[in-house]
């Protein structure tokens, strides 16, 4: 009986290890699955990098041609804003004139007939 009841215990440690081996390959089966969809996604990843990195590159390059154009546009608006105030002073100017000179021609005219 001693015989029987050791081989029972070992026969059921054996089936709780078997149990246990089995859950273990399943979950190394999971994970195999999982990397091999992860590899697939990094293959994706790379193709997807290896299309958009010349375009990446064209707009960076884009992108620094459009920053100089600004900084030449800035430099232009600033000579035309002072441009713009010195015409406003030159037009100042001519009204006065323009205002002085009616004045003069008024009394000369006004002398004449007066």
């Amino acid at each position: 009986m001693d015989q029987l009841q050791r081989e029972w215990v070992q026969f059921r440690n054996d089936c709780g290890k078997f149990a246990l081996v089995s859950q273990l390959w399943g979950e190394m089966d999971q994970l195999q699955r999982q990397m091999d969809q992860l590899q697939r996604q990094r293959g994706w990843l790379q193709v997807e990098n290896t299309i958009l990195q010349p375009i990446i590159q064209q707009l960076q390059h884009e992108n620094e041609e459009l920053r100089e154009k600004c900084g030449q546009l800035q430099v232009e608006s600033q000579q035309l804003q002072h441009e713009n105030d010195r015409l406003q002073v030159e037009n100042s100017k001519f009204a006065l004139i323009s205002r002085v000179w009616r004045r003069m021609v008024k009394y000369y005219l006004l002398s004449e007939f007066l």
